[in-house]
């Protein structure tokens, strides 16, 4: 309590909403590793109390099936490792393949390998149900008026990309929503705002440009450029676009639209957002927002629902 004034848990954590995510996450990775490693120790187990034999005799003679010369030849040609392997712990070393070091080395990782072969035929023939889940999102619902719409306009499921023109992991990452938009935008509603420390003008020249009816033909040609444009270039991205230069210059001057940006990057923030690029879909955020897979992933099961 604040005097009289309470805060709530739920609060705290739509404060923090995108870190708290990211935090749980990155548990549920170190989650999956262990539930990967005991459901390896399990099969073992079980195979070995089928056959009667301790664990330690059972590897020791599926090492002995499996692995030979050829088996170590294959190895090293499959990595290309022709004169050295290579070994890191606190520093990358390289051994000779012909070095009592560089033969434990690679015993190890083709023991590894063999190994990891075999637990997966052991599969086959036993019912594994995994009930471990990734985290859900909280819902994140963003108030502000400059998110810009296109694609399905009327479809219940909406990408909603927050970005920023001058961040470089945003620029790397355009090509991959605009795949995904041209593969959805007949099902999906995607949908643009900014986030960022400032004001780019960059963010002022696409709302200027949607004073005209150009944001989205805009938008695509800044994520377009080499390097993140300076006014000059913005105002030749213009005038290539055929706008009312008088008009744009006078918009992107405009000090109450500078003021509406601020506006809508605080709104963002005070969400628990913190990151550029951010991909909601639904309201509920993407993990990876930048691995396409994940993306697809999700929009397929929303629209399978």
């Amino acid at each position: 309590l604040v005097g009289t004034e309470q805060i709530t848990l739920n609060e705290i954590d739509s404060k923090v909403s995108q870190e708290l995510f990211d935090q749980l996450n990155r548990i549920h990775f170190i989650r999956e590793m262990a539930l990967k490693e005991l459901i390896k120790d399990k099969l073992l187990k079980l195979e070995s109390k089928k056959q009667g034999i301790s664990m330690d005799s059972l590897l020791n003679r599926v090492y002995k099936e499996k692995i030979d010369n050829k088996t170590i030849a294959a190895y090293l040609t499959r990595n290309n490792f022709t004169n050295t392997v290579p070994e890191f712990k606190n520093e990358l070393k390289n051994y000779s393949i012909d070095s009592e070091k560089g033969k434990s080395i690679i015993m190890g990782r083709v023991k590894e390998k063999v190994l990891a072969d075999y637990v997966d035929s052991l599969k086959s023939d036993v019912n594994i149900v995994k009930k471990l889940l990734p985290p859900v999102s909280q819902y994140i619902k963003l108030n502000n008026s400059l998110i810009h719409y296109r694609g399905n306009t009327q479809s219940d499921i909406t990408v909603l990309e927050i970005s920023d023109f001058d961040c470089e992991m945003c620029r790397e990452h355009y090509p991959v929503m605009k795949e995904i938009y041209n593969k959805y935008k007949d099902k999906v509603r995607f949908g643009f705002t900014h986030y960022g420390s400032y004001v780019t003008p960059s963010s002022l020249a696409s709302e200027a440009a949607f004073k005209q009816d150009r944001f989205w033909e805009m938008r695509d040609s800044l994520f377009m450029q080499s390097k993140v444009p300076d006014s000059l270039l913005i105002f030749n991205i213009a005038k290539n676009m055929n706008l009312n230069l008088i008009d744009f210059y006078n918009d992107f001057n405009n000090n109450n639209l500078n003021s509406l940006i601020e506006k809508n990057m605080l709104d963002i923030n005070s969400s628990g957002i913190y990151g550029t690029p951010t991909i909601l879909i639904n309201n509920r955020l993407v993990y990876n927002s930048s691995s396409k897979d994940e993306i697809e992933a999700r929009l397929e099961f929303e629209l399978n629902k």
